[in-house]
């Protein structure tokens, strides 16, 4: 079942900057095959660094962050924000990335963390475009093909509509979007004929940075920071049966 997230809607709690403009920001995004990193200083991202087609994030993402600390002549600990996509998307992909949001705040007591969700993400993104489109979608898969789909308008302001799930792409409305976000478990051949146009390279993590900065105030504890799922995974749901006594513990 898909799980919402915390944090405030864009027109509540959207900012130009905010209040507190940070002086160093990670962002993470491992959401996708290629995981990227950027390094943001008073809203500007001074560099960014992607992961190689092919390399595992589990072994990629430190030497990643080290190589962006290096291009910036910066020491980790001068980093006081981290933000990351917490989702929905790949579950492994996101896993990895808390995972070194975890070891961050092991190594550096202090510093703010960030789980920006998917579809505010989405939001930065269209903001971005030029000219923006009149209406979008935002898709994502999970296992099992259960769509995850969140419709944005633009009454002066972008803004979300609601989210929901549906089991097929047949059952969403391509009609009414000029443009279409995808997560990284969309493929366009899931999706029906002559969509609307596809907005490329979504998300990244210069758009997780923006999010975080000026859609909405995300900031958690440490120890809850999770990733967001459409489906629970092989591992929940075996251990669901567990605890409820449906499958014997071996001893």
């Amino acid at each position: 079942m898909y799980r919402k997230g915390q944090s405030e809607s864009a027109g509540q709690s959207r900012q130009e900057v905010k209040d507190a403009v940070f002086r160093m920001m990670l962002a993470i995004e491992t959401s996708r095959r290629r995981a990227s990193l950027v390094m943001v200083e008073n809203g500007v991202v001074r560099a960014r660094r992607a992961l190689a087609e092919g390399l595992s994030q589990g072994s990629g993402l430190v030497p990643l962050l080290a190589a962006l600390l290096d291009e910036t002549g910066s020491a980790a600990r001068e980093i006081r924000a981290v933000a990351i996509n917490v989702g929905p998307g790949s579950a492994t992909g996101l896993r990895m990335g808390v995972a070194l949001a975890q070891a961050f705040a092991l190594a550096h007591p202090g510093t703010e963390f960030h789980a920006v969700p998917l579809e505010d993400i989405g939001l930065a993104a269209l903001r971005r475009e030029d000219p923006p489109g009149r209406a979008a979608l935002l898709l994502e898969v999970a296992q099992g093909g259960c769509f995850f789909a969140q419709r944005y308008t633009k009454n002066g302001e972008w803004q979300k509509e609601g989210v929901i799930e549906v089991r097929q792409p047949q059952q969403i409305n391509f009609e009414v979007a000029s443009a279409l976000l995808c997560g990284a478990g969309t493929r366009a051949t899931a999706l029906p004929a002559a969509p609307a146009p596809l907005l490329r390279d979504f998300p990244d993590a210069a758009l997780v940075a923006a999010t975080a900065l000026t859609v909405g105030d995300y900031r958690v504890p440490i120890e809850k920071l999770a990733v967001r799922y459409l489906l629970p995974t092989s591992a929940e749901v075996l251990w669901e049966r567990r605890r409820s006594g449906m499958v014997e513990t071996r001893k």
